[in-house]
């Protein structure tokens, strides 16, 4: 399509004649030729250098001669004029080329009014502009010194190596053997072989029928190859598409790119360990084996602890404590505490419920979180003879020195004795319990024959008053010190307590500690504190602090910290190995935190398997078990054996998942000698339940 007036808007002048475009004119040295006009035709020279003879002798006749300039690559002469002089004596003189443009007087029309009281030009001229720059001035000094010290070079430029691509090698026919810089040949992939289905005569069972036929069709649309069979070679038709699939071939080879991709082939179940069978790690818990018939039917959770020897098992519902003989399954006694305390101090309310309980590690005294009151029972159980272990006399493991001489008997009835000599000299309280000191150690004595306690099994209650309900309770693995958790305390030291047993006395363990505290247990091989907070997890050094002051009821002074576990997020509960380089902390989110004490402050693995909270995660004491409780009800058993030493790794191999008896976990426990969980929640029919599995 042509305008009527495209004739005016071309000029003669600023067309170009040669159009090998930007070619390098050196190319032509050797030729009589420049270049090729547009119509094909050649472009000879016939002006050489402007220093030749010929030209000297024509710019000493021509006047016009100093405004002459030759035009090398269109072989051609241009005369300059007036008005291309005056553009290029304005520009070298740095002004705008066209003389009528006035800087000054151009602006944009803008109806903001705000913007019209400032000038946008006309400012003065900043004083910098005469003044010489320092900076330029020592970039320049120190730019010449590398130029002497031959540092800093001038950049070669190298101009781009052109070559032929293909040389000589179409007359070779063999293609391995032609060698030339462009990069290396591909070989185009080979053709699919024929099948079975591509034969004359085709076994009956590649034949398809007509349903097949039209639904081949449909799918690939009137492409799709249909197997026929003939009786004989010469009856077979010429291929009706032989030629189109040739030039697809053919479009396929010229058109599509190709690209080396390098491959293994490796079998990915090379690269996997052997499985190992779990029937070769049993016994583990697989089933229910039993289940307790509470006689409170509400549906209060239900908290559950083992003592540990494995005799006993020591039940809260309510406000009700049962304890078991986890042998027999016989109920040793059935305690009702609200009614206890009321018949006691009659002027007192008390409709609290159990949150934890926790056995001492040898002798026969249960530790009872009754909301805000820690209540200490000593126990006079049947006797059962038992072969305790003997307590270690590591130093490193030892907390205070008054505990590293104690070693307790064999005999139940001098373990009761022991435990009763302990609270000889705590005053008994006569008064309201609302009126109780915190953290102050009350005696409350208790007649068995009015209270109908059978075997006479309790003789007195210890109780210490906290802030707020106490939710953890953990004893030190030695039995002298039990750590209490009251996260909802109002004073911030009043959170994490430490009772000591032998002395009678209770210690803040902190004075200001950020977050709320969601769990804490002693370290079962050094002396130290582990405490779970809202974003990490702190391990206090119990024996050192930071003004070198041994003594642990100083509380002027502050715990060393050892280390500080992060990755976690909203944690729920903790679990240390018996070795004690593990811990597992359970979170709110379905994940478990797995950290190696060893390595880093980072967790080594996060198991990911669940999606509602860890109510509960534990190691077993004597098996490479372990297991983690869910809140909807799923308990999963995993096999974990730790190595003592660094050049090994651990193995956690999945067992069992048990999810078909609770809704809800409330709380879970192993069995300290036999691979048996206490587990209890509430059943399917909504209702609190207590099973054991095995």
């Amino acid at each position: 399509m042509k305008y009527d007036d495209e004739d005016l808007y071309i000029s003669d002048e600023d067309e170009q004649i040669n159009r090998i475009g930007d070619v390098p004119l050196h190319w032509y040295d050797e030729f009589d030729h420049q270049g090729y006009t547009i119509d094909g035709e050649r472009l000879k020279k016939y002006l050489n250098r402007s220093d030749s003879e010929l030209q000297k002798l024509l710019s000493s006749t021509d006047p016009d001669s100093w405004r002459t300039i030759y035009d090398q690559k269109n072989q051609t002469a241009v005369k300059l004029t007036d008005e291309d002089l005056d553009i290029i004596r304005r520009i070298s003189s740095q002004k705008y080329a066209n003389p009528e443009f006035n800087a000054e007087k151009f602006h944009y029309e803008n109806d903001n009014i705000e913007d019209k009281l400032f000038p946008v030009t006309n400012r003065p001229i900043p004083k910098r502009w005469f003044v010489p720059s320092r900076w330029e001035a020592k970039k320049i000094t120190h730019l010449v010194k590398l130029i002497r010290l031959k540092i800093l070079r001038p950049i070669k430029k190298t101009e781009p190596e052109v070559y032929d691509i293909w040389e000589d090698s179409i007359l070779n026919t063999n293609i391995e053997d032609v060698t030339s810089k462009g990069p290396p040949h591909i070989p185009a992939p080979k053709m699919e072989l024929p099948a079975h289905e591509h034969s004359y005569n085709p076994p009956e069972e590649y034949l398809l029928d007509e349903n097949e036929i039209e639904k081949l069709k449909d799918e690939y649309d009137e492409d799709a190859f249909v197997p026929c069979k003939y009786d004989c070679l010469r009856r077979v038709p010429v291929y009706s598409k032989l030629i189109k699939e040739r030039f697809d071939r053919c479009l396929d080879l010229y058109l599509c790119p190709r690209a080396i991709k390098m491959r293994m082939n490796v079998d990915p179940e090379s690269i996997l360990p052997p499985p190992i069978d779990t029937n070769d790690l049993k016994p583990y818990p697989t089933t229910v084996r039993m289940r307790y018939d509470l006689e409170n039917k509400t549906n209060d959770n239900i908290t559950i602890s083992v003592s540990l020897n494995g005799l006993w098992l020591s039940v809260g519902h309510g406000n009700i404590l049962t304890i078991y003989e986890v042998s027999t399954s016989r109920m040793v006694f059935n305690l009702n505490i609200s009614e206890l305390f009321k018949d006691i101090i009659s002027s007192s309310e008390f409709n609290n419920k159990i949150t934890v309980l926790s056995f001492h590690p040898y002798l026969p005294i249960l530790a009872c979180g009754y909301d805000e009151y820690l209540l200490i029972f000593v126990l006079k159980l049947p006797n059962i003879t038992i072969s305790y272990q003997e307590l270690s006399t590591n130093d490193e493991s030892e907390i205070d020195s008054t505990d590293m001489d104690k070693k307790y008997n064999n005999d139940p009835q001098k373990d009761y004795e022991h435990s009763c000599n302990l609270f000889n000299d705590i005053q008994i309280i006569n008064d309201e319990l609302d009126n109780v000191n915190l953290l102050s150690w009350n005696q409350i004595k208790v007649n068995s024959s009015r209270h109908n306690l059978e075997f006479k099994s309790i003789n007195n209650i210890i109780i210490i008053k906290h802030q707020s309900t106490i939710k953890c309770l953990s004893w030190h693995n030695k039995g002298g010190y039990l750590v209490v958790v009251s996260p909802r305390s109002v004073s911030p030291s009043q959170r994490v307590v430490i009772h000591s047993i032998n002395r009678c006395s209770s210690i803040t363990a902190f004075k200001k500690l950020n977050g709320m505290v969601k769990s804490a247990q002693f370290h079962n091989i050094n002396p130290w504190l582990v405490v779970a907070t809202q974003k990490c997890v702190r391990i206090i050094d119990l024996t050192s602090n930071k003004t070198n002051n041994n003594k642990l009821g100083n509380q002027s002074t502050n715990k060393k910290l050892v280390k500080k576990l992060i990755g976690v997020d909203d944690p729920t509960c903790i679990s240390i190995d018996p070795t004690g380089k593990h811990i597992f902390v359970g979170q709110s989110n379905g994940r478990v935190a797995w950290y190696d004490l060893d390595l880093s402050n980072t967790p080594y693995k996060l198991l990911r398997y669940s999606d509602s909270s860890i109510k509960q995660v534990q190691f077993h004491l004597n098996k490479s078990m372990i297991f983690t409780a869910n809140k909807n009800g799923n308990i999963n058993i995993f096999h974990s054996r730790m190595p003592s030493d660094i050049m090994s790794d651990p193995v956690f191999i999945p067992l069992k998942l048990i999810r078909e008896e609770f809704s809800t976990v409330t709380s879970a426990v192993w069995h300290p000698k036999q691979p048996w969980i206490f587990s209890s929640g509430v059943n399917k029919q909504g209702k609190s339940s207590l099973v054991l599995l095995g």
